[in-house]
């Protein structure tokens, strides 16, 4: 149980953590009636992927990139340094490009790598960079992959208890092995490369983490996608439905979420991290983590919580304001925000 009483742990995080809990709890209930607001990182991410078509011929960088911005409506820069060191520049290197209802992820990565170029997210903002800036801000997200490792229903969408799935035995080792073989073997780790990947088995989360630039982040979604419809092929009638959830109801699933925190003092290690995990449970939303979907695991320097879309928000908030919350301070761990499980 989390002891208020502990003057070592009550640093200056841990202080601004508990007073940003009060303002929060204040808040729940004005949260749960108000419509949920994307945030500028959620925005960024549902325009990359949305559909959509160009026609450039020999336009230049600079004018595709201020295209994009205004009709996607999101943040988006060049980072002229990164380029300048290359030799690249935005308004003399032209792209030529003609595509049709692609993501616009993909269209990014097309445009791009013809000049040995890469997009990235930083600060909310989605930067056109060069290969080498963009290998080193690689992001972390955590994939929900209980369904591809864990024989049986493995927790799906058709619901079930998940606390009650054993993970004993679980071999992440097929998964891992085809994930670094299939998308750009030589980008991870032990191959010499700069990506990472890992499983974590624990009660209801069974999760990859993985550290790797936006574009490879792309395939490996895409190819979790490819293993769930070959494992199991969707009915038409569950195609039907996730039509009808995606168009005419709000987005309510349970997802995973990796937190990184920095934790100082004694407690550095899963000790302080379990404790900032017992804090949320008491101060956000305290019976919704009696749901069955509901868990939270601490890892070093990590805090790995299955929770509702509106909870993630309020915890987000609470360890963003307490400055527990580490952004793009490190390489490891970037945005949280980022990590969603689709």
């Amino acid at each position: 149980m989390f002891r208020l009483t502990i003057p070592d742990f009550i640093g200056g995080s841990v202080l601004l953590l508990l007073l940003a809990a009060g303002s929060i709890v204040g808040a729940q209930e004005a949260a749960k009636s108000a419509p949920r607001k994307l945030s500028s990182q959620e925005a960024i991410e549902q325009a990359l992927d949305v559909k959509c078509s160009c026609d450039f011929d020999k336009t230049p960088l600079s004018e595709v990139v201020a295209f994009l911005a205004r009709q996607r409506k999101i943040n988006f820069i060049i980072d002229r340094r990164a380029l300048d060191e290359i030799g690249i520049d935005p308004i003399e290197t032209s792209v030529t490009l003609k595509v049709s209802d692609i993501p616009l992820r993909s269209l990014l990565s097309l445009a791009l790598e013809r000049h040995d170029l890469a997009w990235t997210i930083r600060h909310e903002v989605l930067i056109v960079t060069s290969e080498e800036v963009a290998e080193a801000n690689l992001l972390t997200k955590v994939y929900d992959v209980i369904d591809l490792v864990v024989e049986g229903d493995g927790g799906g969408s058709g619901g079930g208890d998940r606390n009650d799935i054993s993970t004993d035995g679980v071999d992440f080792d097929p998964l891992l092995e085809t994930i670094t073989a299939t998308i750009q073997p030589e980008s991870w780790e032990d191959n010499g490369g700069y990506g990472s990947l890992d499983g974590f088995a624990n009660r209801s989360i069974v999760t990859l983490v993985v550290l790797q630039t936006p574009q490879i982040h792309q395939r490996v979604l895409a190819l979790l996608d490819s293993l769930r419809k070959k494992k199991n092929p969707p009915t038409r009638q569950q195609k039907q439905e996730t039509r009808e959830s995606v168009t005419k109801k709000p987005d309510t699933s349970s997802r995973v979420v990796a937190y990184p925190v920095f934790i100082e003092g004694d407690l550095k290690g899963t000790s302080g991290e379990q404790e900032l995990i017992e804090m949320l449970k008491q101060f956000v939303e305290p019976e919704s983590w009696k749901a069955e979907d509901a868990a939270a695991r601490a890892i070093p320097g990590a805090l790995v919580i299955r929770q509702k879309p509106a909870v993630h928000d309020q915890i987000r908030r609470l360890l963003s304001t307490s400055g527990v919350l580490q952004r793009a301070a490190s390489k490891k761990f970037y945005d949280p925000v980022a990590d969603d499980v689709k």
